[in-house]
């Protein structure tokens, strides 16, 4: 069997010019794939820190069955007992409410959030992305409000004026304040610029007359690995007057995403397989054709046929081997080198410009090494076996 594969790697290194093209088209498609892998894996931890770290942490505990309006204690023993579940690193309120929003002049619809400042900030730490002008309300004092730019924009008002916001909460009480505006957001969602207002979680309460509730209770986790695990043990902390709502129900839209990102992907490797096995097969059948007195001098010297077909099965996975070894380095440098660069990203309802940097892990790339090597051989198969079944004489006669 030594003799065979020396013998190949003769032949592969003789034909240095088939070598080449072959060893380079393989080499192209695994780090095609390697490349993908790594931006794949990129992309989709910068999709999902930046909505997890900035929009709606990891997990969220809202009241079971009770609609937009319902709400719950947002401090005392639920809190405490999602809080020491472990994986859990922090916990915060918000309440959501809806109102009208003006500048005394004119009046329009709005979404608001009460949010506590210094919990937000432990939970969600990338909302400062999305600041365009002004300060985070973790920094600001008193009745004031962080406001979407669009919505700031029409209302005609800027950092350092002033808004009235009207609410009535479900029981139809109404309250009207007036807020200081301190900063002014943009994200990635035009319908959140134009709708969106932040208040103080205890100013919130107030305009809703609804001290000590919340609309959900926010959850950052040490790891967003194992997340479906972590919510069943949150789940059962918090018991089954509550639902806990990962990330994924949270933003549908980016789950679906990702998934189809994943997909795009998946049809990409099997392409450039297919490709990869399309050209190492034309490659050894093509040799075959070419060298029919070479194998006919070896058979008409006692060699038998299944090694004339071990010969060119050498060669091709040798050229495989070469392929993936290649192609799997250059993989691995061009992810490693567009990571240091960095590559821009607007994620999909994300907070501001990301920058995504590939990240190819060695054992995928291993794994599509082999999958190269194992595809190439057998793709190798039928020209092999049509080596060893040509008869001699004729090809002698060629």
């Amino acid at each position: 069997m030594s003799g065979i594969v020396s013998l190949a790697a003769r032949n592969v290194g003789r034909h240095r010019r088939r070598t080449t093209l072959t060893v380079t088209a393989v080499a192209v498609c695994v780090a095609a794939m390697v490349l993908s892998h790594g931006l794949g894996r990129g992309g989709t931890a910068v999709v999902v820190n930046d909505l997890v770290e900035a929009r709606t942490g990891a997990l969220q505990v809202r009241p079971r069955g009770g609609g937009p309006s319902a709400t719950l204690a947002g401090d005392g023993p639920l809190r405490d007992a999602v809080a020491r579940v472990p994986g859990v690193r922090a916990v915060t309120g918000r309440l959501r409410f809806l109102g009208l929003v003006g500048n005394g002049v004119a009046q329009t619809a709005f979404a608001g959030r009460g949010i506590e400042p210094q919990g937000e900030a432990l939970v969600c730490p990338r909302a400062g992305a999305a600041l365009a002008e002004g300060t985070l309300l973790q920094t600001a004092g008193g009745e004031v409000a962080v406001v979407g730019q669009a919505l700031a924009r029409s209302l005609g008002v800027g950092v350092g004026g002033h808004l009235t916001v009207q609410t009535s909460s479900a029981a139809g009480r109404s309250d009207a304040r007036e807020l200081a505006v301190v900063g002014l957001t943009s994200t990635g969602m035009p319908a959140e610029n134009k709708r969106v207002l932040q208040v103080p979680l205890s100013t919130a309460q107030a305009l809703l007359g609804a001290p000590g509730q919340v609309s959900e209770l926010v959850v950052a986790v040490e790891s967003i690995d194992g997340l479906e695990a972590l919510r069943a043990r949150v789940q059962a902390a918090a018991g089954p007057q509550v639902e806990v709502l990962t990330w994924q129900e949270l933003q549908p839209f980016a789950a679906d995403y990702l998934a189809r990102t994943g997909r795009f992907l998946v049809v990409m490797a099997v392409v450039l397989v297919l490709v990869g096995a399309t050209i190492i097969g034309n490659t050894i059948a093509t040799a075959v054709h070419e060298r029919q007195v070479e194998i006919g001098t070896l058979l008409s010297f006692g060699v038998r046929r299944a090694q004339v077909g071990q010969l060119f099965l050498a060669e091709a996975v040798l050229l495989g081997v070469l392929g993936a070894a290649v192609g799997g380095l250059g993989g691995q440098l061009a992810a490693h080198g567009l990571a240091v660069i960095g590559l821009p990203l607007q994620a999909p309802g994300g907070t501001a410009a990301l920058v995504l940097r590939p990240d190819a892990s060695w054992s995928f790339t291993a794994l599509v090494a082999l999958a190269a090597v194992v595809v190439t051989a057998l793709t190798s198969v039928f020209p092999a076996v049509r080596a060893a079944r040509l008869d001699p004489v004729a090809a002698l006669r060629r």
